[in-house]
């Protein structure tokens, strides 16, 4: 019976934080949208497609970490994305 309290909480857990940092990270998403308005903002195309990238991969491996389910190092790499990289056009 205690095993499944636990098993209970731990998904009550997961619930709550995964909701909280899904609803986080498509706000993120969402500012990250708003920068398109050029007349506040100056990008080009490589820029954009840079975001676009670090995005989708770091969906990739989310992905993959559930896939594997005993992953416990993140597969994204966020700390290193800079735009200051890129080749303007």
């Amino acid at each position: 019976m205690n095993n499944n309290n636990n098993d209970n909480h731990k998904r009550k857990k997961f619930i709550r934080l995964a909701e909280y940092r899904t609803k986080k990270v498509i706000s993120t998403i969402n500012m990250i949208s708003r920068l398109s308005c050029k007349r506040y903002y100056e990008y080009d195309k490589k820029q954009v497609e840079k975001i676009s990238s670090a995005i989708r991969k770091a969906v990739t491996a989310m992905n993959q970490d559930y896939k594997n389910e005993m992953s416990r190092t993140p597969q994204s790499d966020s700390h290193n994305f800079n735009l200051d990289e890129v080749d303007h056009e």
